[in-house]
């Protein structure tokens, strides 16, 4: 099999995960080899990934292909059913991105039979979109992805949860815009913002704007994103009584801010976030979101 020889390989020294490394000067060898000690197999296979995709860039395409098959066999360890199609349909992707097309080919019929025994519709509509983009976009099978993509819409529109479907939705617009098809993305979008303005919570519909505003951003549609965050900004108004439920929302709606380019905006609402969360009486509730809205303003400012 082509993953142990290139396993064996890599801890013999003769294929690197190269250069790179993190910030504090950890390799991506050593960060590889941290990754394989993980004990839970899902965040195994997910940090393993995340080193697949860094040595892709450094051009270490061997190390990024045997992080990816350890990726994968960490995936099939993985005993809820749920998280098991997730992740085997993200290594599937990651497989695909490193040009590993056997072993693509080859997950992407293990995610179909993940999703069949999944029984969260959110994640079987999920991991089947991201699936149909592979087939589509690293598989050079259209007829496939658009079968999948029409499947992960139909199990979409299974969902009771008003906001649950729209979630679904967000999340096969954006992989109809990875598919390069704009127009279905638009489609997809807009079936799922009339949901999320429907939606009573208005915590969870300023969460939902936020998510659709930034895949109206991806998909070039600008003024439609600022015009969905700006009536997030409204929605937040609407949370009374609750003073970190508001904190977290204006938190995350700063990282939408910045995600579409609006990097004042974002820093206005992660100071109305400050202001707010200074309002929270109990101590054990207001450091939470100050620690959160700390590291925030590091990443966006």
């Amino acid at each position: 099999m082509r993953f142990f020889s290139f396993a064996v390989l890599l801890l013999l020294g003769v294929v690197g995960c190269g250069g790179g490394g993190d910030a504090g000067g950890t390799s991506l060898q050593q960060q590889y080899q941290q990754a394989l000690k993980a004990t839970d197999a899902r965040s195994r296979a997910i940090r393993l990934i995340q080193i697949a995709y860094k040595q892709n860039s450094a051009g270490d395409l061997q190390g990024a292909q045997a992080s990816v098959g350890a990726a994968a066999e960490a995936a099939r360890e993985i005993t809820d059913v749920n998280e098991k199609a997730e992740t085997l349909a993200s290594v599937a992707y990651a497989a695909g991105t490193v040009g590993w097309m056997t072993e693509a080919s080859k997950l992407v019929k293990e995610t179909r039979g993940a999703i069949e025994k999944a029984d969260n519709q959110e994640t079987a509509a999920a991991a089947t979109a991201k699936m149909a983009v592979v087939y589509g976009k690293f598989l050079d099978n259209a007829t496939a992805g658009e079968t999948y993509m029409k499947q992960a819409e139909e199990t979409a529109g299974k969902i009771e949860a008003p906001d649950q479907r729209a979630s679904a939705l967000l999340s096969i617009a954006g992989r109809y815009h990875e598919a390069g098809r704009t127009d279905e993305a638009q489609r997809v979008a807009d079936a799922a913002s009339e949901l999320v303005r429907a939606l009573e919570d208005p915590r969870r519909r300023a969460d939902l704007l936020g998510e659709a505003a930034e895949r109206y951003h991806k998909i070039g549609q600008t003024d439609q994103a600022v015009a969905l965050l700006e009536e997030a900004e409204t929605t937040i108004q609407a949370i009374e009584g609750n003073l970190v439920s508001q904190s977290y929302a204006l938190l995350n709606l700063a990282e939408k801010w910045h995600a579409v380019g609006q990097k004042n905006r974002a820093a206005q609402s992660l100071q109305k976030a400050e202001d707010t969360a200074y309002k929270i009486a109990e101590q054990g509730e207001k450091d939470p979101v100050l620690q959160r809205l700390n590291k925030q303003r590091d990443k966006l400012l």
